[in-house]
C-alpha cells in the first residue's frame, strides 16, 4: 500500500514538473514604447525596452531600457491563446492616462506572458470602466 501511494506521488510530481515547463518559454524581445507605463510599483519612462527572459525555464524577466533606472527583473506567468501571435507584440491595459504592461507575446508562438496586475492598476479598475488594450509592435531579437 505504501508502495502505491510513493509510486501515485513519484508520477503525480513528474506530471506537475513536465506539464509546466511545456509553458516555458524563451522571451527575448524589443520594442519602442510611445509612453510611460507601470509595471508592478514602478513607471517607466517612454523610450526602446529590451525584455528577456532570465533563464530558459524561469518565470523572470529582465526589462531594461537605455536609463539605468528604468531596468528591473519581474515575474511573470504563462498564458496560452487556441491561436498563434501573428506578430510579437506588448499588450498595455490604459485606463485614463495611465498604461500598464499586461503581456508579452511571440510571433507564432500560442504561449505568452503575462505579468501581476499591480496594486494601481488594481486599485483604478475598481474606480473606473473596463480598461481599454494597447498594442504596441515589438521584434524578436535573435
Amino acid at each position: 500500500m505504501k508502495l502505491n501511494l510513493f509510486r501515485f506521488l513519484v508520477l503525480a510530481a513528474a506530471a506537475l514538473i513536465l506539464g509546466s515547463t511545456a509553458y516555458a518559454q524563451t522571451v527575448h524581445v524589443r520594442a519602442q514604447v510611445p509612453f510611460n507605463f507601470i509595471l508592478g510599483d514602478k513607471v517607466y519612462p517612454a523610450g526602446e525596452y529590451t525584455i528577456q527572459s532570465l533563464e530558459y525555464y524561469s518565470h523572470s524577466l529582465f526589462i531594461r531600457s537605455g536609463k539605468v533606472d528604468a531596468s528591473a527583473v519581474t515575474l511573470s506567468y504563462p498564458t496560452t491563446s487556441a491561436k498563434s501571435a501573428k506578430q510579437t507584440v506588448l499588450v498595455f491595459h490604459r485606463m485614463g492616462n495611465t498604461y500598464f504592461l499586461s503581456e508579452v507575446w511571440c510571433a507564432d508562438s500560442k504561449v505568452g506572458r503575462e505579468f501581476p496586475r499591480s496594486h494601481t492598476e488594481s486599485t483604478m479598475a475598481m474606480m473606473q470602466t473596463k480598461p481599454e488594450t494597447v498594442i504596441v509592435a515589438a521584434n524578436i531579437i535573435p
